[in-house]
């Protein structure tokens, strides 16, 4: 019984040609699959190292690209111009605002990251080109003696970098924009009003600057409209719908694949103490009764040329 058995039992060819990897837990199949399943899976990992589509390769030349040396440019000595490229440095941190074109904000926003990096050394991803407003509410109507300078009160827009448009996840330039905090649109990490880059242009994405309030706010603030902006001096980068300052804080910080780097948001920064304004002083009327809060140091940037 036992020997009539034997003679009908069944082994596969792996079994018959007593192959080393066979064991007992071996998948009885077309071992022919598995081999050439293999050798197409190298093939294809070769092909993707050699043409840079390889995850690790795709974030080296991420990296190549937002860290490639660039140059600042000014059209006017000694005062910001429109068309000029500009480093924004915080004055506080030292940090340069910085922006990564790969890395939304949130899922299917097309909202790109904005933070601090703790190096103000001029790369792609933290230049930006100071761009004028042409039509809209925002556009200036009044006629200036110089133009092409930019001016106090007058509103603009930041463009990234001519060495970021034209890569593989851009068609069109991304401008430096904000929003109002919502429940589901705010920092990451201080829960203010997010700073993201966009490529919508609408309001969200003009901005002005203002003069740093000093002891007498009212006349710094009010007689500073309309002057030409000097490069490389404090100032504060409000954004236009909001009314909000752009602001960092050394205290919040974020991880991002170019390393620790500190938030950016919108966040009015002030004073605890309230000083007297004249707001209608050029009609000649007193109204000390009007206070404002000077902006502290997390408001104050400065344009590098």
């Amino acid at each position: 019984f036992f020997n009539a058995n034997l003679q009908t039992m069944q082994f596969t060819p792996q079994q018959l040609s007593g192959a080393q990897r066979y064991n007992p837990h071996t998948r009885i199949g077309n071992w022919l699959e598995d081999v050439r399943l293999e050798e197409t899976k190298v093939a294809e990992f070769r092909e993707m190292k050699t043409s840079g589509q390889l995850a690790i390769g795709v974030r080296q030349g991420k990296l190549n690209t937002c860290t490639a040396p660039a140059q600042t440019f000014s059209a006017s000595d000694g005062f910001v111009s429109f068309g000029d490229t500009v480093v924004l440095v915080h004055c506080e941190t030292r940090g340069s605002l910085s922006n990564d074109l790969w890395e939304e904000t949130c899922h299917s926003t097309d909202e790109y990251m904005v933070s601090v990096c703790p190096d103000p050394s001029p790369v792609a991803r933290n230049t930006f080109k100071i761009v004028r407003v042409e039509s809209g509410g925002y556009a200036s109507r009044k006629q200036y003696e110089d133009p092409d300078c930019l001016h106090y009160g007058e509103s603009f827009k930041l463009e990234c970098s001519d060495l970021l448009v034209g890569d593989d996840n851009q068609t069109s330039p991304h401008y430096l924009g904000s929003a109002s905090k919502t429940h589901s649109k705010a920092s990451r990490i201080s829960n203010r009003q997010a700073v993201y880059m966009t490529q919508v242009t609408d309001s969200s994405i003009v901005w002005k600057v203002d003069k740093v309030a000093d002891a007498d706010v009212g006349s710094t603030r009010l007689l500073s409209q309309h002057e030409t902006v000097p490069s490389n001096v404090p100032l504060v980068l409000r954004h236009r719908a909001t009314n909000q300052a752009l602001f960092c804080e050394p205290g919040c910080t974020e991880s991002t694949e170019f390393g620790e780097e500190f938030e950016a948001c919108c966040f009015n920064k002030t004073h605890a103490g309230k000083k007297e304004c004249l707001v209608a002083e050029t009609q000649g009327l007193s109204t000390g009764a009007t206070a404002l809060r000077g902006e502290l140091g997390g408001n104050v940037w400065v344009m590098a040329i």
